[in-house]
This record gives structure tokens, sequence and C-alpha cells, in this order.
């Protein structure tokens, strides 16, 4: 909410000083903000806090003269020593969007490379513009592919003779008046494209593994595509005419000039091993690599090698492995298991192939892959490093795949319509376990098969081990001695990041249930997790697995760690166990409870009877935790919930549910907010109440408090007039009761106007609203949104009566009051 906030105190400041720029606005609100966090700038608070009394009782007269541009742009820039065909250059940031202009004359068919790297709390950004002969501009480029602390590059390609100016800026703006925002601009000119000469008809080829590029003083090695500059290449058939030759040359150069660079690296092994490849990172450059299987490589012409997957006419060769893990100018690292007597092809390419990451796959129908990408170049070298070794035998011995653990007899079409049919005859909590858990319920052969193979785990203590093959999962078993919450702690590099799934082993139906589980990536806010923690309530001697995979799937040189600690004995609710139906908690009177989800992925099961026919609402709120409640616990143990509630009758009152009792179930859901809903209940019949933490990313232990209150609605009553508030405005507030019933206000119209007419509902309701002449003939009726939100009618009324009307589309009703306003105009 701070936006609005900030936009209010700008319009006061441009108020009181109608002549500010909106850059002296901002520069304004940055130096009398209040300092917070780290001192001065930083990357969590920025400048601070806005301070409005501050910023309005600023010194105008004190704005510096900010120089953001020249008209004349090669007067004011200044010419970096160049010596040797290289140059340097520094300087500070001291001004909101201040921009350092730097020129250098080029000559056609010079290669600048330009390097930036600054401060690490400033995300830096540099403009490039070519000035011909005549002082036009003939190229303009923004360079800014990295964030703050990282290095921006750009190798350029002067087409003609002129001036090269080079402005280096922040990219938000930022600044620091005293001199921190601090940066380095290197050049290095060349003459031509520096080319390693590297192509899949001429691989390098490594004699031995290990191997290091740096230490044995191989290449250098460039990413760098040379264009196309005589016809040798195209077809000289002489029935080909001047013109269709011309079009051949010139769609084949475009082809080739998109800036992608593939160069191929073979090598073998003479004993079965892991190894490790390795690519030093290139500033500016996104690194792929590709490994292919020497034989099939060698059945692909030279000239198709490096064709992208989009084009329908070629297909190959097909990579074995492949990274692509991490962004513009980061290294990239792959493993995979290598066998003697197989000669393997390293492919090193700036070209991101984006056929094998969704979504752009799906773009591929249309006609929308690398056709229009452009790759960037580099005169910076890269170094290969690649080691091997042999892993000790696996763990557990039991080295399958979490896909192969399962098997399916049926045919496709068969696995469809079960999956159909099972969507609508279960229980959405029997569908999500059956489909989205479905890697973590096995067949009984297999859970057996799990509980001998896994080894026991001690914990408090730490367990290592390696991921040896593709889609290898290594088991631990685990029996507590206490209740309670405890912290599950893995290491991570960059081709080892653990993924921890945490079973329960049901003894009675010898079946794996899941509990919780560890993604090291948070798909919520993108990006990967600070620590790679899982918490999981665990109850005393119960049995559980945990199975941990690679998060890159692959094997890894690195070994694994996990640990273990207690964090809370006990830290259930007081109605706990009451996890499944035969333990349901009676309601107390007030039919109020207070609970939590410590112990994972539970459910919590409440009874209680109706004494008459009747309305009940619910409501369930969850609310923050602030950080003195916590006592020193862990932030991640008091996220917001997504609760659910779920209401089912108990048709026979034998206090079990059954399949047909679960699948009539009404259903509430809240998305870190309250849930509110409201249900019909009978008279003496008994009533389940589930409730439980609907979070999809891992359902781990949660000490976030929840308060289940379950009261019976107020009598809808006889309907209240609308009545005059305000001039030109009346308002009524009334309850829905569960019937399709329509509720009727009558509205008298003592001269034409402009109405607008507001019905405002409660979360639950999915209001529809409706206008009626004085003969009860329909208007005009609305219900263009869903539950909770307003529905608005606007039109020009003439003076006589009306009827409006108001109802839930589900014919449903709620504890809580809607609202009816009439406005005229």
């Amino acid at each position: 909410m701070s936006a609005p906030i900030v936009a209010g105190v700008a319009s006061l400041l441009v108020s009181k000083h109608p002549n500010l720029t909106p850059l002296q606005v901002k520069y304004i609100l940055q130096q009398t903000a209040k300092d917070i966090g780290t001192p001065g700038y930083n990357m969590e608070f920025g400048f601070g806090l806005v301070d409005p009394v501050a910023a309005l009782q600023y010194d105008v007269k004190k704005l510096p003269k900010f120089n953001t541009a020249s008209d004349d742009l090669v007067k004011g820039a200044i010419e970096p020593f160049i010596a040797n065909n290289e140059g340097i250059a520094e300087g500070h940031i001291k001004l909101p969007s201040q921009i350092n202009w730097y020129k250098i004359p080029v000559e056609a068919g010079q290669k600048v490379q330009l390097t930036l790297e600054g401060a690490k709390l400033y995300d830096y950004e540099m403009v490039i513009k070519h000035l011909g002969e005549n002082s036009e501009v003939v190229n303009n480029v923004k360079v800014n592919d990295v964030q703050e602390g990282k290095i921006e590059a750009y190798l350029y390609n002067a087409e003609e003779d002129g001036t090269l100016l080079i402005g280096v800026k922040d990219a938000f703006g930022k600044y620091s008046k005293e001199g921190a925002s601090r940066y380095t601009l290197h050049l290095q000119i060349a003459d031509d494209w520096k080319d390693d000469g590297i192509t899949g008809a001429i691989p390098f080829h490594i004699e031995s593994i290990p191997y290091s590029s740096f230490w044995q003083k191989d290449g250098p090695f460039y990413l760098t595509a040379k264009p196309i500059e005589t016809d040798e290449d195209f077809d000289t058939e002489e029935v080909v005419e001047a013109a269709n030759k011309a079009e051949q040359k010139e769609e084949k150069t475009a082809e080739k000039n998109n800036g992608a660079d593939y160069d191929y690296f073979t090598f073998s092994v003479d004993e079965q091993q892991i190894l490790e490849i390795n690519v030093i990172g290139v500033p500016g450059v996104n690194i792929m690599l590709n490994v292919y299987r020497g034989e099939e490589f060698r059945m692909v012409p030279p000239d198709m090698l490096g064709k992208s997957y989009y084009d329908n006419d070629f297909m190959g060769p097909w990579p074995m492995e492949r990274s692509n893990n991490n962004g513009v100018g980061e290294g990239e690292t792959l493993v995979f298991e290598a066998y003697p007597g197989v000669e393997y092809v390293l492919e090193v390419t700036n070209a991101m192939d984006y056929y094998y990451y969704s979504p752009f796959m799906y773009f591929d129908y249309y006609g929308f892959q690398e056709q229009d990408m452009v790759y960037p170049n580099s005169h910076i070298p890269y170094h290969i490093r690649i080691r091997g070794e042999q892993l000790p035998p696996d763990e557990d011995g039991f080295p399958m795949n979490m896909y192969d653990m399962y098997y399916y007899e049926e045919t496709y079409e068969e696995v469809i319509e079960e999956f159909k049919r099972d969507r609508l005859t279960k229980t959405p909590s029997e569908f999500q376990q059956d489909y989205y858990y479905s890697y973590y319920f096995y067949e009984k052969e297999m859970v057996q098969k799990v509980l001998e193979a896994a080894p026991s785990y001690e914990l408090g203590t730490e367990a290592k081990g390696y991921f040896q093959i593709y889609g290898d999962i290594d088991l631990f078993k685990v029996q507590p001695d206490y209740n309670g919450i405890y912290q599950f702690s893995f290491n991570k590099t960059e081709t080892m990041m653990p993924m921890a799934t945490v079973l329960r082993y049901d003894e009675k139906e010898e079946m794996l249930y899941h509990v919780a589980y560890n993604d090291p990536y948070d798909y919520y806010y993108g990006g990967f997790k600070s620590n790679n923690n899982l918490f999981v309530g665990l109850e005393k001697d119960q049995t559980y697995i945990v199975m941990l995979q690679n998060f890159y799937y692959g094997p890894s040189l690195d070994e694994y760690s996990v640990s273990s600690k207690l964090i809370l004995e006990n830290p259930q609710d007081k109605y706990a166990p009451n996890h499944k139906p035969e333990e349901a908690v009676v309601l107390p009177d007030n039919k109020t409870v207070k609970g939590n989800f410590a112990m994972g992925n539970e459910v919590d099961y409440f009874y209680f009877e109706s004494d008459k026919d009747q309305l009940f609402g619910l409501t369930l709120q969850a609310p923050i935790v602030s950080e003195k409640e916590r006592n020193g616990l862990p932030e991640d143990l008091f996220k917001p919930i997504m609760p659910a509630v779920l209401i089912m009758e108990d048709i026979d009152g034998d206090g079990e549910l059954s399949d047909e009792e679960m699948r009539n179930a009404i259903y509430f859901y809240g998305y870190q907010e309250d849930v509110t809903g409201s249900f019909n209940a009978k008279a003496g019949k008994k009533y389940f109440v589930a409730v439980m933490n609907y979070y999809y990313y891992g359902s781990g232990a949660s000490l976030t408090p929840y308060e289940l209150a379950i009261k019976p609605a107020p009598k809808a009553g006889a309907v209240t007039p609308l009545k005059e508030v305000t001039k030109n405005k009346l308002s009524t507030k009334g309850y829905f009761e569960t019937n399709h019933k329509e509720k009727m206000y009558n509205l008298d119209v003592v001269k034409t106007s402009k109405t607008t007419i507001e019905l405002a509902i409660p979360k639950d309701i999915d209001g529809v609203l409706a206008i009626y002449d004085a003969k009860k003939k329909l208007i005009k009726s609305v219900d263009y949104y869903g539950k909770g939100d307003s529905e608005f009618i606007e039109l020009t009324l003439e003076k006589g009566s009306y009827y409006i009307g108001v109802k839930d589309f589900f014919g449903g009703g709620s504890v809580s009051p809607y609202e009816l306003t009439v406005n005229f105009k």
C-alpha cells in the first residue's frame, strides 16, 4: 500500500510547488525519507520510509541541477584513455537518473567489447549510440541483462565509421550523493571477430579427463558468430536465376547473423564414472551446454548442426543431456554418467533452445521460435573444466526414481476415462490424494519394499550420501521419540539441491501417506529460496519415510547432507488427536474452537448436532502472529495458511464418515484470508466439520492459529424499506435466507434522474441485482461478478414507481448482511 501514500505526498508537493518536475519531486521524496534498515540506500528498503512533513518542509532552492542528457552528447561526452586498443573509465552516479557519457571513434568493421561492473547495491545499464559520419544515429542499443551487483557486457559490431557513445546510468534512477554508486567501464577494440575455428566439422578433441582449458592453455575459446561474406557456400547452379540466388544468399546470411555460435568438443573415458562439465560464465552471454553420443552426432551433416528444433524439416541430433539452469553472465555445469568405449560430443553455445523450456515450446506450433532471436556474442573467452569420479554404491540399494515406482496396466484412453470418472465421483480430498499426490501413494508390495530398503535415521544426527543416477531417490526411516516439530536442513550446490518428501506409514492400511515436502524453488514468489529447510510435525512411535531426490534430477559429484533437530515439543492444539473422523471432537456449546496445523498435512475433525432446522454461518479466522508472539521460533512456522472448511452430514448418525457422506460435503475456502459461509442444518441431525490447511507448497508444520466459529444465522425478518441517508441517497440492509426467493424493494423516483444502484454483499454470496417497472416488468438484471463482489446498475429512470430485486444466484443464505444503496444525480 506504499504507492498511494507516496502518490499522495507527491501531489501535496506539486500543490505547494507547481513548477517542480517529476525528477525533482522524486529527489525530494528520496532525500527526506526516513532511513530504515541498513544505513543509507539498500536493496530492501531503498531510500527509506516516505516522510510527508519533511518533504513539504524541503527547501526547493537547494535542489541540484540535474544533468540527465545533453543536446550535444558528443561535445559533453568524456573520451577515455585508450592504449593498445584497450580503455578504462571510472565514474559515480550522484544524482537521480544521471547518465555519464563516454565517446570513442570507431571504424567500419571494428568490434568493441564493453564491460561494466559496479557497486553491489546498484543495477547499472549501458546505453550505446552509434553516430555516423553525418552525426545521425545509425544504431541505438540498451544493455541491462543482469541485476544489481553483476557485470553487464556487450560486444558491439560497428558497421560504418563514426563515433560510439556509451552512456552509463542506474537502471532505476538510484544514486548516492556520497559516491557509493561507483562503476568501472572497460573497453576492448578489435579489427575483426575473434574466431576460435571450432565447428561441427572441426571439433576440438580433449585428450584425457580430468581436463582444464585454462591450465592446459588451450584456446582461447569464444562465442562469436562471424557473418558470411562470400558466395562460396551458396547454390551456384546455372539454372538458378540471379534474383533467386540473391534472395537465397540474403535468407541464409540473415540466419547465420543472429549471433548463434556452436562450439564442439569430443572426448571419451577409460572407465565408467560420473562426469562434471563446467563452463565458466561469460559476462553478457547466456551459455547452454548439450552432450551428444558421438555415433548419433556424426550421422548429421556438419552444415545442419546448430539448426534450431523449430525447423520441422530437421530434428537432431538429440542431446542425451543438457544444461541451462543459470542466467546471463553465469556459468553452466552439466553432470552425467559416462561409459568407456563411447565417444561424447560437448556443445557449448550462446543460443538457448526455447523448444525445451515451457511455456515457449507451446508457441512452436505457430512458428514462434528462435527465428527472431538475436544471441549476444563476446570477445571474452570462456574456459572448460571436466572432472570425473566413481561414486560409492547407492546408500539404500533402491535407486529407482519415483516414476519407475508407478506403473499402469490400462491403456491411455482407460486412464483418461478413470480420471474423468474420479473427478466427478470422488471428494476433492480423495481426488487430490489420488492425483496431485499420486507419486506418494504406492501399491502395497511397493510400500513393503520401501520400508525394507530404507535405512534407519536417528533424529538429531547428520546423514550423508550421493545421487548416483538420474532420478535417484534415497530413503530414510524415521521413528520419533517425541511429538514435536522437527527441522530438517539440507545443503545445496550448483548441481545438487535435495528435495525431501515425508511420508507416514499407516500400519493398519499398509499404505504410505503424504505428510509434507520441501521444494527449493518458490513457485509463489519465484526464484530459489534462501534456505533449504523443511519443518514437519512428527508423532511419537509412528513410522515415517523421508525420500530425498535431487531437484535437478541428475547425478552429482557433490555429497548431500541432511540434519535434523527438535524445534518444539508437543505443539498440537488441545483438541488433538482429532485428525480422523472417528476422533472428531464435539464442539463446545458456543461452537467456537481455536486450533493449529502443527502436525503438517492434517485435518482437524469436529462434530455437532443441530437442535432444529436452521441456517448456520461459519467463520474461520487466521490472524497474523506478531514477532513477539513467535517467541523466537522460525518465521517459516508462521506463514499465512490457506484454510478450508468442510461440512458433512452424518446421514446414518453412526459417528463415521462414509464415501457417500464425504461426496456430499459442502466446501468453504479461503486464500490467505478469512473463510466465511453458511449452510442449512436439520433438526436432530449430526454433522462433521473438517478443517484443513489447503497450502499447496509443502503443507509442512504451521503454528499459525485459526479460530473457527459456527453460529445460528439471525432471522432475516421483514424487508426493511429504503431510507434516505443523505440528499439523493437511499440505503437499507438485510439478510439472505436459504431459498431462491428474490427480495423486492419499492423505489419511488420523484424526477427523471441518472441512477446508480449498488448491491454490496458478503463474501459467501453471489449477488444478483435487478430493476423492474411499476408492473414488475424486468428492465435490467446484472450478475457480472462472483462471490463477495458488489453488483451495479447505472441507468436513467423517469419519474415513477419501480421495484429493486436482490437475491443470491445459488439461492444460498448468509449470516452477514448485504447493503442496498441508490444514488440519484
